[in-house]
């Protein structure tokens, strides 16, 4: 599943084609449980290489390289724990909060003012970075915003399941903010 939360109009208008087929290209199935929080900070080696395989892909249609940002790590690992504990995969969580209320919780500060594009993709199954990397860049419209060159950091977290599957959540931004170096306060 993938949202768009940007305060430009022209900016979503963009995007909403792009947004309705890739909504409809990940698909929902029932949620293993697990108990615990899945680490945020640093990213553990799958979902380094998740973004480095996004790197990589965005290093070839000349878009910029995404910096991880610590805060939306924290917003994007606290949305996967929260997906597996209640047993849904959506951009939407069920208490009404969206990737842009996330991020601001989280202390990404752009995400407050609502002055930046916002970009989640989540999916479910894939324990391995490589295999989810494939999934989200096999889509055409998922693909495409993973080389929109707009944005410049990212934000990524996996919940563990217990049967060993997990289910990802990957936040991208256009604004760079001093709480993507460090702890928010």
């Amino acid at each position: 599943m993938v949202k768009i939360c940007a305060p430009s109009p022209g900016w979503m208008l963009k995007t909403a084609i792009t947004l309705v087929f890739a909504a409809l290209a990940v698909g929902c199935t029932d949620v293993e449980y697990a108990d615990g929080q899945s680490p945020q900070n640093p990213l553990d080696p799958e979902e380094s290489s998740v973004v480095q395989k996004v790197n990589q892909l965005r290093a070839s249609a000349d878009a910029p390289a995404l910096k991880v940002c610590f805060s939306l790590n924290v917003s994007a690992s606290v949305h996967s724990d929260d997906m597996r504990e209640k047993g849904y995969l959506d951009d939407n969580a069920p208490d009404g909060s969206d990737p842009v209320d996330r991020a601001c919780d989280a202390g990404y500060k752009p995400a407050c003012d609502n002055m930046v594009g916002m970009v989640e993709m989540v999916a479910k199954g894939n324990a391995e970075g490589a295999a989810t990397f494939a999934q989200w860049s096999g889509d055409a419209g998922t693909r495409m915003l993973l080389l929109d060159p707009t944005f410049l950091v990212v934000g990524l977290g996996r919940a563990m399941s217990s049967d060993a599957s997990a289910i990802w959540t990957l936040d991208m931004s256009t604004a760079e903010d001093p709480s993507c170096e460090a702890a928010a306060p």
